[in-house]
C-alpha cells in the first residue's frame, strides 16, 4: 500500500475538521475573539449553540462550519472591503444574507 492511498483529501475542511470550536473559528478566519463574537452577535456569521445532554444551550458554546467560514470569507472578492468602507460592506453582507 502506498502513501498516496493513506492521505485523504478533503475539502472545505480546516485541520482536517469540518465544524470548529470558537478558538479555531478564530484562528481560521484571523479574528480576535471580540471581533468573532460582534460577528455573530450582529448575525453577520453563522453559527450554532452548543447544547447539554437536555438539549439546553450551554452558555457560550459556539460551533462554526467549515463551509459557512469559507463562503463568509470569500463573499467579496478582494479590494470592495477596506477600513474605509468597512460599515457599507457589512450593510451589503446583510443585505445579501436575508
Amino acid at each position: 500500500m502506498s502513501n498516496s492511498t493513506l492521505i485523504r483529501d478533503e475539502n472545505d475542511t480546516y485541520l482536517g475538521k469540518t465544524l470548529l470550536y470558537t478558538s479555531e473559528a478564530r484562528k481560521s478566519l484571523g479574528v480576535s475573539e471580540s471581533m468573532l463574537d460582534k460577528l455573530c452577535a450582529n448575525g453577520v456569521l453563522p453559527y450554532y449553540n452548543g447544547t447539554d445532554s437536555e438539549g439546553k444551550t450551554k452558555g457560550r458554546l459556539r460551533f462554526f462550519k467549515v463551509v459557512e467560514l469559507i463562503a463568509w470569507m470569500t463573499a467579496y472578492p478582494s479590494g470592495t472591503v477596506s477600513i474605509e468602507n468597512f460599515p457599507d460592506s457589512l450593510e451589503k453582507c446583510l443585505k445579501t444574507a436575508i
